[in-house]
């Protein structure tokens, strides 16, 4: 798009200076100190799940696209905590905390955390574990006996679907 532009010689320039303070502003693994907040608070009262890692081309590796700005040319990262809404005044699970590290548009490194194959198979599910754990720390200022009171989810039957299986 910018060849199709016919940007004077000082415009060029600013767009080269402007390229190189966002990588100066931006150095490649700078989130990597700062913390996973939902992670941090899960850990209180809930069971920790793992880290898990998959690699491969972009498309089937992860869902989020790759960012083609001006430090995508070479290597694009992002972190991304737990993605989650508050709808009809409750929560609402929709990703994983994940690091995502892409190579030169295609190639994807990709780390996120969830429940392993095993806890799978016995019935642990994230969207269940998320919204439990946002529940008691939002909605019921992290008091797990104030939030299984008040967790207005039931089954067919009647009964709450509250599970302790994801607490400590």
């Amino acid at each position: 798009m910018m060849d199709k532009l016919k940007l004077t010689k000082e415009q060029k320039k600013e767009v080269r200076k402007n390229s190189w303070k966002t990588w100066k502003e931006a150095p490649l693994f700078k989130w990597s100190s700062q913390p996973f907040d939902e992670i941090e608070r899960s850990k209180k009262h809930f069971i920790p799940m793992t880290w898990h890692f998959k690699a491969g081309q972009w498309g089937t590796v992860g869902m989020f696209p790759v960012f083609k700005g001006n430090l995508a040319k070479i290597i694009d990262s992002f972190k991304w905590d737990l993605g989650w809404k508050d709808k009809f005044r409750t929560p609402r699970y929709e990703d994983p905390p994940m690091v995502a590290i892409t190579f030169f548009w295609k190639w994807r490194l990709y780390f996120w955390y969830g429940f392993s194959k095993q806890q799978h198979e016995q019935g642990y599910k994230e969207d269940e574990y998320w919204e439990q754990m946002l529940w008691t720390e939002y909605y019921c200022d992290g008091n797990v006996d104030v939030a299984r009171k008040r967790w207005g989810w039931k089954d067919m039957a009647g009964n709450s679907t509250w599970k302790d299986k994801y607490l400590k």
